[in-house]
Protein backbone atom coordinates (compact mmCIF):
# COMPACT_ATOMS: atom_id res chain seq x y z
CA UNK A 1 0.00 0.00 0.00
CA UNK A 2 1.24 3.59 -0.69
CA UNK A 3 -0.04 6.82 1.31
CA UNK A 4 0.57 9.75 -1.26
CA UNK A 5 0.75 12.94 1.10
CA UNK A 6 0.18 15.73 -1.28
CA UNK A 7 -2.35 15.14 -3.83
CA UNK A 8 -4.59 18.19 -4.72
CA UNK A 9 -7.89 16.71 -6.64
CA UNK A 10 -10.10 18.20 -9.72
CA UNK A 11 -12.30 18.72 -7.02
CA UNK A 12 -14.56 22.26 -7.18
CA UNK A 13 -12.27 24.75 -5.62
CA UNK A 14 -9.41 22.18 -4.67
CA UNK A 15 -8.52 22.02 -8.83
CA UNK A 16 -9.25 25.49 -9.46
CA UNK A 17 -6.69 28.73 -9.46
CA UNK A 18 -2.67 28.89 -10.81
CA UNK A 19 -2.18 24.88 -9.70
CA UNK A 20 -4.38 23.52 -12.90
CA UNK A 21 -3.21 26.33 -15.27
CA UNK A 22 -1.96 23.66 -17.83
CA UNK A 23 0.74 25.65 -19.33
CA UNK A 24 2.15 26.13 -16.63
CA UNK A 25 1.83 22.71 -15.42
CA UNK A 26 3.82 20.81 -18.52
CA UNK A 27 6.77 23.76 -17.96
CA UNK A 28 7.28 23.02 -14.48
CA UNK A 29 6.85 19.07 -14.68
CA UNK A 30 9.58 18.91 -17.36
CA UNK A 31 12.36 21.14 -14.83
CA UNK A 32 11.86 17.76 -12.96
CA UNK A 33 12.17 15.72 -15.95
CA UNK A 34 8.77 14.10 -15.61
CA UNK A 35 5.15 14.88 -17.05
CA UNK A 36 1.73 16.00 -15.96
CA UNK A 37 -1.29 13.04 -16.17
CA UNK A 38 -3.85 13.03 -18.23
CA UNK A 39 -6.52 12.94 -15.42
CA UNK A 40 -4.73 16.55 -14.99
CA UNK A 41 -5.00 17.46 -18.12
CA UNK A 42 -8.68 16.30 -18.18
CA UNK A 43 -9.54 17.49 -14.72
CA UNK A 44 -11.35 13.97 -14.36
CA UNK A 45 -11.88 12.60 -10.77
CA UNK A 46 -12.31 9.37 -12.30
CA UNK A 47 -9.19 9.32 -14.38
CA UNK A 48 -7.16 10.80 -10.87
CA UNK A 49 -9.23 7.64 -8.73
CA UNK A 50 -8.03 5.07 -11.95
CA UNK A 51 -4.34 6.58 -11.57
CA UNK A 52 -4.01 6.15 -8.32
CA UNK A 53 -5.05 2.64 -8.38
CA UNK A 54 -2.58 1.89 -10.92
CA UNK A 55 -0.01 3.65 -9.00
CA UNK A 56 -0.95 1.46 -5.97
CA UNK A 57 -1.63 4.29 -4.07
CA UNK A 58 -4.39 3.61 -1.17
CA UNK A 59 -5.30 7.06 0.27
CA UNK A 60 -4.28 10.65 -1.02
CA UNK A 61 -3.86 13.26 1.44
CA UNK A 62 -5.63 16.45 0.54
CA UNK A 63 -3.91 19.71 2.13
CA UNK A 64 -6.04 23.02 1.45
CA UNK A 65 -3.70 25.69 0.08
CA UNK A 66 -5.82 29.04 0.89
CA UNK A 67 -3.49 31.11 -0.15
CA UNK A 68 -4.36 29.97 -4.12
CA UNK A 69 -8.57 29.80 -3.20
CA UNK A 70 -9.07 26.07 -1.99
CA UNK A 71 -11.60 26.04 0.40
CA UNK A 72 -12.22 23.73 3.51
CA UNK A 73 -15.87 23.29 3.00
CA UNK A 74 -14.86 21.73 -0.14
CA UNK A 75 -12.73 19.61 1.37
CA UNK A 76 -15.52 18.51 4.02
CA UNK A 77 -17.42 17.34 0.95
CA UNK A 78 -14.76 15.31 -0.79
CA UNK A 79 -14.36 13.63 2.35
CA UNK A 80 -17.73 12.81 2.81
CA UNK A 81 -17.88 11.77 -0.83
CA UNK A 82 -14.38 9.69 -0.89
CA UNK A 83 -14.42 8.31 2.57
CA UNK A 84 -11.84 5.80 1.99
CA UNK A 85 -9.47 7.26 -0.69
CA UNK A 86 -8.47 10.87 0.78
CA UNK A 87 -7.48 12.01 3.77
CA UNK A 88 -7.83 15.71 5.19
CA UNK A 89 -5.75 18.86 6.04
CA UNK A 90 -7.48 22.05 6.60
CA UNK A 91 -6.00 25.07 5.52
CA UNK A 92 -5.66 27.87 8.34
CA UNK A 93 -4.12 31.06 9.03
CA UNK A 94 -2.28 32.83 11.90
CA UNK A 95 -3.85 36.47 10.83
CA UNK A 96 -7.26 34.76 11.75
CA UNK A 97 -6.92 32.44 15.50
CA UNK A 98 -10.75 32.72 16.07
CA UNK A 99 -11.46 31.78 12.53
CA UNK A 100 -8.46 28.96 12.55
CA UNK A 101 -10.00 27.83 15.68
CA UNK A 102 -13.33 27.31 14.94
CA UNK A 103 -12.51 25.60 11.65
CA UNK A 104 -10.48 22.87 13.51
CA UNK A 105 -13.43 22.59 16.11
CA UNK A 106 -15.76 22.11 12.81
CA UNK A 107 -13.85 20.15 10.52
CA UNK A 108 -11.65 18.41 12.53
CA UNK A 109 -13.17 17.96 16.02
CA UNK A 110 -16.72 17.40 14.48
CA UNK A 111 -15.87 16.31 11.43
CA UNK A 112 -13.74 14.21 8.94
CA UNK A 113 -10.42 16.00 8.28
CA UNK A 114 -7.45 14.97 9.89
CA UNK A 115 -4.71 17.76 10.47
CA UNK A 116 -4.09 21.25 9.21
CA UNK A 117 -1.71 22.59 6.96
CA UNK A 118 -0.04 26.76 7.70
CA UNK A 119 1.45 28.18 4.84
CA UNK A 120 3.28 30.95 6.51
CA UNK A 121 5.18 32.63 3.83
CA UNK A 122 2.38 32.62 1.79
CA UNK A 123 0.02 34.86 4.36
CA UNK A 124 -0.59 38.01 4.05
CA UNK A 125 1.43 39.69 5.23
CA UNK A 126 3.86 36.48 5.18
CA UNK A 127 5.08 35.41 8.37
CA UNK A 128 8.31 33.35 9.66
CA UNK A 129 7.29 29.91 10.73
CA UNK A 130 8.26 30.73 14.35
CA UNK A 131 6.33 34.00 14.50
CA UNK A 132 4.70 33.90 17.78
CA UNK A 133 1.29 34.73 15.82
CA UNK A 134 1.29 30.68 15.18
CA UNK A 135 2.71 29.64 18.36
CA UNK A 136 -1.50 29.25 19.95
CA UNK A 137 -2.30 26.88 16.91
CA UNK A 138 0.58 24.68 17.53
CA UNK A 139 -0.20 24.29 21.04
CA UNK A 140 -3.98 23.55 20.44
CA UNK A 141 -2.81 21.28 18.20
CA UNK A 142 -0.43 19.98 20.38
CA UNK A 143 -2.59 19.47 23.12
CA UNK A 144 -5.48 18.00 20.51
CA UNK A 145 -2.57 15.60 19.71
CA UNK A 146 -3.70 17.09 15.70
CA UNK A 147 -0.89 16.89 13.09
CA UNK A 148 0.58 20.11 11.57
CA UNK A 149 1.89 20.21 7.77
CA UNK A 150 3.81 23.30 7.13
CA UNK A 151 4.83 24.45 3.61
CA UNK A 152 8.54 24.55 4.32
CA UNK A 153 10.41 24.82 1.43
CA UNK A 154 10.43 25.54 -2.24
CA UNK A 155 8.95 28.26 -3.26
CA UNK A 156 7.18 29.14 -0.24
CA UNK A 157 7.26 33.30 0.22
CA UNK A 158 9.04 36.38 -0.87
CA UNK A 159 12.08 35.24 0.14
CA UNK A 160 14.14 32.23 0.73
CA UNK A 161 14.58 33.31 4.45
CA UNK A 162 10.94 31.96 4.76
CA UNK A 163 12.82 28.50 4.34
CA UNK A 164 15.45 29.19 7.20
CA UNK A 165 16.22 25.53 8.97
CA UNK A 166 16.80 27.34 12.49
CA UNK A 167 12.42 27.99 12.21
CA UNK A 168 11.72 24.30 12.63
CA UNK A 169 14.26 24.09 15.56
CA UNK A 170 12.81 26.35 17.67
CA UNK A 171 9.33 24.71 16.80
CA UNK A 172 10.36 21.55 17.57
CA UNK A 173 12.14 22.31 20.78
CA UNK A 174 9.11 24.69 22.07
CA UNK A 175 6.32 21.95 21.20
CA UNK A 176 8.04 18.57 21.17
CA UNK A 177 4.56 16.76 21.38
CA UNK A 178 3.44 18.44 18.16
CA UNK A 179 3.93 16.50 14.78
CA UNK A 180 5.01 18.58 12.05
CA UNK A 181 5.61 17.30 8.44
CA UNK A 182 7.10 19.57 6.10
CA UNK A 183 6.07 20.08 2.90
CA UNK A 184 8.75 20.48 0.14
CA UNK A 185 10.60 18.66 2.96
CA UNK A 186 12.53 22.01 3.48
CA UNK A 187 14.39 21.95 0.10
CA UNK A 188 17.02 23.58 -0.81
CA UNK A 189 18.53 23.20 2.62
CA UNK A 190 18.45 19.77 2.59
CA UNK A 191 21.29 18.47 4.78
CA UNK A 192 19.99 20.88 7.39
CA UNK A 193 17.08 19.83 7.62
CA UNK A 194 17.91 16.08 7.61
CA UNK A 195 19.74 17.17 10.67
CA UNK A 196 16.68 18.62 12.32
CA UNK A 197 14.50 15.76 11.54
CA UNK A 198 17.36 13.41 12.88
CA UNK A 199 17.23 15.24 16.41
CA UNK A 200 13.57 15.37 16.88
CA UNK A 201 11.19 13.09 17.63
CA UNK A 202 8.11 15.31 16.18
CA UNK A 203 9.66 16.70 12.89
CA UNK A 204 8.78 14.42 9.59
CA UNK A 205 9.80 15.10 6.32
CA UNK A 206 7.75 15.52 2.95
CA UNK A 207 9.96 16.26 -0.08
CA UNK A 208 7.54 15.26 -3.16
CA UNK A 209 9.37 17.02 -5.82
CA UNK A 210 12.02 17.85 -4.60
CA UNK A 211 13.67 14.74 -4.15
CA UNK A 212 13.46 14.45 -7.69
CA UNK A 213 15.87 15.71 -10.16
CA UNK A 214 16.63 18.72 -8.38
CA UNK A 215 19.65 20.25 -6.97
CA UNK A 216 20.04 18.73 -3.46
CA UNK A 217 17.81 15.27 -4.32
CA UNK A 218 20.53 13.05 -3.78
CA UNK A 219 20.61 14.40 -0.28
CA UNK A 220 17.48 13.32 0.33
CA UNK A 221 18.16 9.60 -1.27
CA UNK A 222 21.01 9.17 1.48
CA UNK A 223 18.22 10.85 3.95
CA UNK A 224 15.32 7.91 2.89
CA UNK A 225 17.94 4.96 2.41
CA UNK A 226 20.78 5.44 5.34
CA UNK A 227 20.09 8.27 7.94
CA UNK A 228 16.58 8.89 8.69
CA UNK A 229 14.20 6.55 6.73
CA UNK A 230 11.43 6.48 9.66
CA UNK A 231 11.25 10.38 8.92
CA UNK A 232 10.63 10.76 5.38
CA UNK A 233 7.16 10.78 3.97
CA UNK A 234 6.18 10.05 0.54
CA UNK A 235 4.26 12.47 -1.58
CA UNK A 236 3.69 13.31 -5.15
CA UNK A 237 2.68 16.94 -5.36
CA UNK A 238 -0.45 16.27 -7.97
CA UNK A 239 -1.26 17.61 -10.14
CA UNK A 240 2.39 19.16 -10.69
CA UNK A 241 3.50 15.97 -11.71
CA UNK A 242 1.70 12.52 -12.22
CA UNK A 243 1.24 9.99 -9.88
CA UNK A 244 2.18 6.98 -11.19
CA UNK A 245 5.63 8.85 -12.56
CA UNK A 246 6.81 9.96 -8.58
CA UNK A 247 5.99 6.29 -6.66
CA UNK A 248 8.10 4.71 -9.83
CA UNK A 249 10.90 7.05 -9.09
CA UNK A 250 10.38 6.65 -5.55
CA UNK A 251 10.73 3.00 -5.98
CA UNK A 252 13.99 3.19 -7.68
CA UNK A 253 15.72 5.31 -5.38
CA UNK A 254 14.13 3.30 -2.04
CA UNK A 255 15.97 0.42 -1.12
CA UNK A 256 13.63 -3.16 -0.61
CA UNK A 257 14.37 -2.66 3.47
CA UNK A 258 13.23 1.20 3.67
CA UNK A 259 10.27 1.21 1.32
CA UNK A 260 7.63 -0.26 2.76
CA UNK A 261 8.04 2.81 5.70
CA UNK A 262 8.98 6.06 3.66
CA UNK A 263 5.83 5.39 1.17
CA UNK A 264 2.76 3.73 3.61
CA UNK A 265 3.91 3.00 7.45
CA UNK A 266 5.40 7.04 8.29
CA UNK A 267 2.38 8.62 6.66
CA UNK A 268 -0.02 6.10 8.45
CA UNK A 269 1.51 6.70 11.71
CA UNK A 270 1.47 10.81 11.82
CA UNK A 271 -2.36 10.01 10.73
CA UNK A 272 -2.79 7.68 13.19
CA UNK A 273 -3.74 5.45 10.68
CA UNK A 274 -1.56 2.27 12.42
Amino acid sequence: MIIDFRVRPPYKSLGEGALWNLERRQSFAKRFGKEIAESTKQKSMELLLKEMDEAGVDKGVVQVRLSIGMKNDDLAALLQEYPHRFVGMIGVTPHDIQTAFADIERYIIKGEATGIIIEHGFCTPPLAADDGKNYPIYELCQRLNIPVTLSFGGFLGPTVDHNAPSMIDHIAADFPDLTLILAHGGWPYVQEMAHIAFNHKNVYLSPDIYAVNVPGSTDYLGAMNYFIPEKIIFGSAYPVIAIKDMTEHYKQMLSADVYEAVMYQNAAKVLKLI
